[in-house]
């Protein structure tokens, strides 16, 4: 793949390991887990350093249950609010409590891996950003 090809889309076997990392104790014994999928809408650039995702999330949609496997920088072209909830069965790295956040347009932030979460658009717009994974060296 040329650096400027998507990649598309991640074969499942590598969310199941991911899943077995960041299931809590209880969850392991009981195999009970909400599956996990990727973090954003879709990938737009990937090479050996980096992969670039796209997101948008309209108002009432969610991204669905997902795992933060790298660090990445998060830069909120058109920000919205947004409920952003632990996944049950996974160890909660911010809280065990949903955060509600409003995000606004034309920021950026660099976040930890580890982070097993759903956001939901609680706004009445479309939220869009650009997420940069980066990978290990």
């Amino acid at each position: 793949m040329g650096p400027c090809e998507p990649s598309g889309r991640r074969d499942r076997s590598e969310f199941r390991v991911i899943e077995s990392i960041f299931m809590d104790d209880e969850a392991k014994e009981t195999d009970e887990r909400t599956e996990l999928g990727p973090i954003a809408t879709r990938v737009v650039y990937e090479d050996e350093r980096v992969r670039v995702w796209d997101q948008v999330i309209a108002p009432g949609q969610s991204t669905g249950p997902h795992v933060h496997e790298l660090p990445y920088a998060l830069v909120t072209v058109e920000g919205s609010s947004l409920d952003v909830a632990p996944v049950p069965g996974y160890r909660a790295m911010h809280s065990d409590e949903i955060l509600s956040v409003e995000i606004e347009s034309q920021t950026a932030a660099v976040l930890p891996s580890g982070s097993v979460e759903e956001a939901v658009n609680t706004g009445d717009q479309t939220y869009h950003a650009i997420l940069v994974e980066f990978k290990e060296r």
